[in-house]
């Protein structure tokens, strides 16, 4: 039962430190959810590079080339969401110091 609190208060002190680092406007659940659809993406077209591409090695196998295309998507899902969700930020901190320094 300890080592379930431990793994959970883990999580917490992550996910807050996460949160420090990303700030406010990045939301995790849409970090996640656009890693999985461009993993899904990537192995798909991994896939269709397999079919595409010459068979003449027998290492080259319809798996690896659909898990190197899960990876990549998955990579790239993330980046983009979180500089999207840190552009957000971003522009969000300059709308509050131009109004901020606008003279009355």
């Amino acid at each position: 039962m300890k080592s379930i609190e431990r793994t959970i208060a883990v999580a917490r002190a992550n996910q807050i430190e996460l949160k420090l680092f990303l700030g406010d406007t990045v939301n995790i659940p849409s970090i996640v959810f656009a890693s999985l659809i461009t993993s899904g993406l990537g192995a798909g077209l991994g896939v269709a590079a397999a079919e595409i591409a010459p068979s003449g090695r027998p290492t080259c196998t319809h798996a690896r080339y659909a898990l190197v295309g899960a990876v990549a998507g998955l990579t790239i899902g993330a980046a983009q969401e979180c500089v999207r969700g840190l552009k957000i930020q971003a522009d969000l901190e300059e709308i509050q110091h131009d109004r901020s320094t606008r003279k009355p």
